[in-house]
């Protein structure tokens, strides 16, 4: 399998998947027009799901995302949710310190999921 990456613009996130090393990350702003955006997204991380590493670390640093990357955002979580059954996969959610938002909506993902997930203010 071939490491994930995608340049981050002024409307999409950078994506590093680095499988060698099983450290994901996914940073910056989320309001692609292109609802596809995710769409190679989701596929590696299940065709990832198939062999993944013993640990996963997956960071997640946005700065905003809208409503519909806020849907591609759970299913990518639930995916590794999936992955967490069988190996252990931890998450750290990144915001800043001013950011109320950012924190609520990583505060309300930890809820949802079955992780080991951690906030991290910077």
């Amino acid at each position: 399998m071939e490491p994930l990456q995608i340049p981050g613009t002024n409307d999409t996130p950078e994506v590093i998947f680095n499988i060698e090393t099983g450290t994901f990350s996914i940073s910056g702003v989320s309001l692609p027009e292109n609802p596809g955006f995710y769409k190679p997204i989701l596929n590696w991380l299940t065709s990832y799901m198939d062999h993944p590493l013993e640990h996963t670390v997956f960071d997640i640093r946005f700065k905003y995302f809208n409503t519909s990357s806020a849907k591609q955002i759970v299913q990518m979580l639930f995916i590794l949710e999936c992955i967490n059954n069988s190996k252990k996969v931890t998450l750290n959610w990144y915001y800043r310190r001013v950011d109320t938002s950012m924190y609520s909506a990583g505060a309300g993902y930890a809820k949802l999921l079955k992780l080991n997930f951690n906030l991290i203010e910077y």
